[in-house]
């Protein structure tokens, strides 16, 4: 079990690009997919890691976090909706050599995403799977980790 969620159908997904910095950093990403579609954020030109590229909307877990408090934060932050802990489930981590992000796909939430961190990202957007790859991603390799999301969802 991870924050409360078990992990036995978990996808790892290794990547070799670095975050910027010598720290080890740990983060959490909010798979929000409807019908065929995923929400993503358009990182702004001013980022240090991966500038104006689309990712999947998340961030840092602070030192004395879990995953779990660190995405109701995220989410709240960045996109101006609530979760519930129960509607968040551990399906993904992206293992990079200085990095580990846990994805959760989001079951339900309160209210309608909107950009609300301007200063980290462009725009948001619901994308429809079929023109992910026509994207700069951030990381090429969360694009299986958004499919596994979408056919988890679809089931």
């Amino acid at each position: 079990m991870v924050d409360g969620h078990s992990n036995s159908e978990l996808l790892v997904v290794e990547s070799t690009l670095a975050a910027p910095g010598t720290s080890f950093h740990r983060g959490v990403s909010a798979l929000m997919i409807d019908r065929d579609r995923v929400l993503l954020a358009h990182r702004t030109h001013e980022r240090d890691w991966a500038p104006d590229t689309w990712d999947v909307p998340g961030g840092h877990v602070e030192d004395d976090e879990s995953e779990m408090a660190a995405l109701v934060r995220e989410v709240r932050e960045e996109l101006g909706i609530e979760i519930s802990e129960k509607s968040a489930v551990l399906t993904a981590r992206l293992v990079g050599p200085n990095f580990e992000v846990a994805y959760f796909a989001l079951g339900t939430w309160t209210g309608e995403p909107y950009n609300a961190a301007p200063e980290e990202h462009l725009e948001i957007a619901w994308v429809p799977l079929t023109e992910l790859d026509s994207l700069a991603i951030a990381d090429r390799q969360i694009l299986p980790i958004i499919r596994a999301a979408s056919r988890r969802a679809d089931s």
